[in-house]
């Protein structure tokens, strides 16, 4: 009787084993179906400000090179931006706009519910992933400002008034 005792505990615990290894499998992909965890959310709620620092970092270097950029332009008129150089002033000028939005809403995020921080803390991860993207992009893009041509206008009054106009 024994050996059909330990047998049926075997054949009784593999069942349960099994039958909680579906259950968790199946918990799993419910979750998933809602969104994240509770500890990913904990995770991200707890990591707001290094998000938000991260960001605000990443976003004063794409400033600064925007700026640097604009800055050579704008040197004694003489340059202008090519279309793909132009391109990325407005993509970083639309990333600005975006961060402004975001910094204006930091203040008020602990006070959001655990759900809103955790979207928030989430938005800001995004957001200095897009702003590295673009630092990363931009390190691999030569950005170029090409001279102004301008007609000297001296020259062509000296022509008109040689030519007894």
């Amino acid at each position: 009787m024994a050996p059909e005792s330990t047998g049926a505990l075997i054949t009784n615990g593999a069942s349960a084993v099994g039958i909680g290894g579906i259950l968790l499998k199946f918990y799993d992909e419910v979750r998933s179906l809602y969104g994240a965890s509770l500890g990913v959310m904990n995770e991200f709620v707890k990591y707001t400000e290094t998000n938000y620092r991260k960001m605000e970092g990443a976003a004063q270097i794409l400033y600064g090179t925007r700026n640097d950029v604009l800055n050579k332009i704008n040197k004694d008129k003489e340059n202008e931006p090519t279309q793909q150089c132009q391109a990325r002033i407005d993509k970083v000028n639309q990333l600005e706009k975006a961060v402004k939005i975001l910094e204006s809403e930091y203040p008020t995020a602990e006070k959001k519910s655990f759900r809103e921080g955790f979207e928030f803390s989430k938005v800001l991860e995004k957001m200095h992933d897009e702003l590295q993207s673009c630092l990363d992009q931009g390190s691999k893009i030569q950005i170029q400002v090409t001279p102004i041509e301008r007609y000297k206008t001296d020259f062509i009054v000296l022509l008109a008034n040689s030519n007894g106009m």
